[in-house]
């Protein structure tokens, strides 16, 4: 019982984490200059842009409400966040159905 039980924990607080995740680190970064948040790798050592550059600011402006510069900034971020959403619905609908 116990190998059994300790895997569904780990997976339900992997659901419901995600999205508060992302919102916290949404607020800890600087929305105007990504200041805060995680460097990209891709771009320090290649040199040019990846798809996932302006991930931190557009999270920090969304955070804040400014869905327009927030999708200007890097539009890969409204499906991160539906994914965040669902998942945390997922977590909090397997919690009350136990």
């Amino acid at each position: 019982m116990h190998a059994l039980f300790w895997p569904r924990v780990d997976y339900l607080l992997t659901h419901l984490l995600f999205m508060p995740a992302l919102a916290f680190y949404g607020w800890i970064v600087d929305p105007s200059t990504g200041h805060g948040g995680l460097p990209c790798l891709f771009k320090l050592l290649l040199g040019f842009t990846c798809p996932g550059c302006g991930l931190s600011r557009a999270d920090a402006l969304l955070v804040r409400g400014e869905l327009g510069e927030a999708l200007a900034a890097n539009w890969l971020i409204l499906p991160i966040w539906i994914v965040a959403a669902g998942s945390f619905i997922s977590g909090c609908i397997a919690i009350t159905m136990k």
